[in-house]
């Protein structure tokens, strides 16, 4: 099964907002979603399921992908933060009849999760930036161990500002 494990884009840290899940992406988190979107499309064999964490900015990205690639999106409690990597583990196996499969959420959930499928993947190669996304070939028998990294998408950094958030 191919896994595209996508970190939501940029959100925006505003001291207004009282509640952690209600953060927004800023306008570099939704330039980042929009290239993650047409990167995705442009796969051969786009997922036909995104599971996405319920918080605003893991939605709104799911959203952005969804926009271009279409399928069904799905909130997935189990990709809210502070849970672990290893419940994303049963998630996977309940879907292992997929060809393919996208989960969007959140650090350090999501770069655990890498670590996990590939085991042995250097520790600098394992972390997750915001709007990135790693593809993997999972083995679904087996879920933990040696999952190839097909690739990594995210937006080039020189192409965004310094003083854009």
């Amino acid at each position: 099964m191919i896994v595209y494990i996508v970190r939501h884009g940029k959100a925006e840290h505003d001291p207004s907002i009282q509640h952690d899940e209600d953060r927004a992406l800023t306008n570099r988190g939704v330039r980042q979603a929009k290239y993650l979107a047409e990167r995705i499309a442009s796969h051969e064999g786009p997922p036909a399921l995104i599971l996405t964490s319920p918080l605003t900015r893991a939605l709104q990205t799911a959203k952005a992908i969804h926009g271009a690639i279409g399928g069904t999106i799905q909130k997935e409690p189990t990709l809210e933060p502070g849970h672990a990597a290893s419940e994303l583990l049963s998630v996977l196996r309940a879907h292992a009849d997929n060809e393919s499969l996208m989960l969007v959420g959140h650090n350090p959930q999501l770069a655990e999760l890498v670590w996990v499928l590939s085991r042995g993947l250097p520790a600098d190669q394992v972390i997750l930036r915001t709007g990135e996304c790693v593809v993997l070939d999972v083995k679904t028998g087996s879920l933990i161990g040696d999952a190839p990294v097909l690739a990594r998408l995210r937006l080039d950094e020189q192409t965004v500002g310094a003083h854009d958030s």
